[in-house]
């Protein structure tokens, strides 16, 4: 994900012209993007803010890809299992 928006802030800033000046520092060698939080970037300009969402779309669909098989294995596996209620007395 850092690769992605290292490779596309560079055009992003750049696209704003002189008013991507400040961005630059932020976002340049430092990475600046660390410590970035939703309410921080819903207030980025639209370049950069598609940046960050679309490093992190990318980032985040392998992940849910592998998720998907994992929850209908667990589905197959806890369907067999029978509901048994929990005795009362100890014998």
């Amino acid at each position: 994900m850092r690769d992605e928006m290292a490779a596309n802030m560079p055009g992003a800033i750049a696209s704003m012209g002189k008013a991507g000046a400040p961005f630059a520092e932020k976002f340049g060698a430092s990475g600046g993007s660390s410590n970035l939080t939703p309410s921080m970037v819903a207030e980025l300009p639209d370049p950069i803010k598609d940046v960050i969402l679309n490093a992190y779309n990318d980032g985040l669909t392998p992940v849910i890809l592998l998720m998907v098989p994992m929850a209908i294995v667990a589905l197959l596996l806890i369907l067999p299992v029978r509901e048994e209620h929990l005795k009362e007395t100890i014998s």
